[in-house]
């Protein structure tokens, strides 16, 4: 098997077997793992920024599906620049899978990050790439965070006005 080239430079999330960065090492990358840094390893913004900040490219398993990550993640990424590479599948999936898939297909996500910025997904038998297009559709179109806020609480519709029943008014007994 070929060496990959020195050049690239990933960090390892905490989410991916220690296994995968070791052997990705031993393979000739550049690796450095989320627990070895001064970062926040529960969240994906701070990796991702400090990845950026050490032109590293951040592995990892998320499927950023939960529309928290996705609200701060996806504009990260569109606005200030970011490489995700996730493995596709299971994180328990056995380390050796999780090296093939990165290695099958080293070209196309080498290439992809020698020129953009993004998210690349690399499967057993595919890659999706993610360009900075794709995720200005899924931010601001997907996700609609281009809406004014004043507007579209001008637009909603209007309740009836609700007033409380007025208690009766306790006499207070003579003495």
């Amino acid at each position: 098997m070929p060496r990959a080239k020195v050049g690239a430079r990933i960090l390892i999330d905490a989410d991916v077997n220690v296994e995968v960065g070791h052997h990705l090492q031993a393979l000739g990358l550049n690796v450095v793992f989320a627990h070895d840094i001064e970062a926040d390893v529960t969240d994906d913004r701070a990796l991702l920024r400090w990845a950026r900040r050490h032109k590293r490219i951040l592995v990892c398993h998320d499927r950023h599906k939960d529309i928290r990550t996705k609200q701060f993640l996806m504009p990260e990424i569109y606005n200030h620049g970011g490489r995700i590479l996730r493995i596709g599948g299971n994180p328990d999936q056995h380390p050796f899978l999780a090296v093939g898939k990165v290695l099958v297909h080293y070209v196309g996500w080498e290439q992809f990050f020698s020129a953009s910025h993004g998210i690349c997904t690399v499967h057993t038998d595919s890659i999706k790439k993610q360009g900075p297009e794709e995720l200005y559709e899924f931010v601001h179109k997907r996700m609609k965070l281009d809406i004014d806020p004043v507007a579209a609480l001008r637009e909603r519709k209007r309740l009836p006005r609700r007033r409380r029943p007025v208690a009766p008014k306790a006499s207070m007994p003579l003495l």
